[in-house]
């Protein structure tokens, strides 16, 4: 079922491809993918010096369901910190790439877009799955990092 918050999202990502358009295809994924993995790895970890070293200086984050946008490396660690993984005790599940979109020329930034799933809650006991999109630099920096989730069943997790 096709919620407002994933039409939203839908119409973003179609923009966000028409807005791109004629750009190349990173020809170094794994270099993305591990990034990626990283990220997820250090934020489980709770490693919060690795993850600020993920994120450029100027960098922003921004839960789409949220009403705050986060800059820089110290302000979006302590959201993560503070509530996301200290309150609410998110876990990555999944973090899985389905399409990435990279500029040419001067333009090297890279769009990195996907599903991911966490588990929440004092046991894990609670499931959210949504769609991310992470604007790279050229060298693996986060530019940007937007998600939006929602509550779903616990298989989504698994």
């Amino acid at each position: 079922m096709m919620t407002k918050v994933n039409a939203v999202l839908a119409f973003f990502c179609a923009l966000l491809a028409v807005t791109l358009s004629g750009t190349a295809l990173s020809s170094d994924s794994a270099q993305m993918d591990q990034a990626r993995a990283q990220f997820a790895s250090a934020f489980n970890d709770r490693n919060w010096d690795t993850v600020a070293t993920l994120f450029a200086p100027d960098a922003v984050f921004h839960r789409a369901n949220g009403d705050t946008i986060y800059t820089g490396p110290e302000q979006i660690v302590a959201r993560f910190k503070d509530t996301i993984a200290g309150a609410w005790n998110v876990q990555f599940t999944h973090l899985d790439n389905t399409g990435s979109v990279s500029g040419t020329g001067d333009d090297t930034r890279t769009v990195d877009t996907g599903l991911f799933a966490v588990t929440a809650g004092p046991d894990s006991d609670a499931c959210y799955a949504g769609f991310y999109a992470i604007t790279w630099s050229k060298d693996m920096k986060i530019l940007v990092l937007g998600w939006q989730d929602v509550l779903t069943d616990m298989s989504a997790c698994q």
